[in-house]
C-alpha cells in the first residue's frame, strides 16, 4: 500500500470513520487518506479519535480493515461503543 496523500480536511458530506465505523457529520474535521494499492485507489476518513489513536500502534503491513482499530486495545472511550 502507498499513501499518496494525507492531510486534515472539512467534510462537505457524511462519511463513516475508517477506524471505528462511527458517522462523520457534514463540516467536520478529519484525516482524509488516499492510498494505492495492488492498482486500486481508496480513500478513507479518520476521526480525530481513531488518528491520534494510530499514531501510538505498529500499522503492520496492511494497515487496518474497516472498524477494526476499535477493537485494540488500548482503544480510547472502547467501551462506550
Amino acid at each position: 500500500m502507498n499513501i499518496v496523500s494525507d492531510k486534515k480536511v472539512k467534510t462537505r458530506k457524511p462519511h463513516k470513520c475508517w477506524g471505528c465505523t462511527e458517522d462523520i457529520p457534514i463540516g467536520t474535521t478529519v484525516i482524509r487518506v488516499t492510498s494505492v494499492d495492488g492498482g486500486e485507489i481508496a480513500t478513507v476518513y479518520w476521526c480525530d479519535r481513531c488518528a491520534d489513536f494510530i499514531t501510538k500502534v505498529d500499522w503492520g503491513e496492511d494497515g487496518w480493515e474497516f472498524g477494526e482499530l476499535k477493537q485494540c486495545d488500548g482503544y480510547p472511550f472502547k467501551e462506550a461503543l
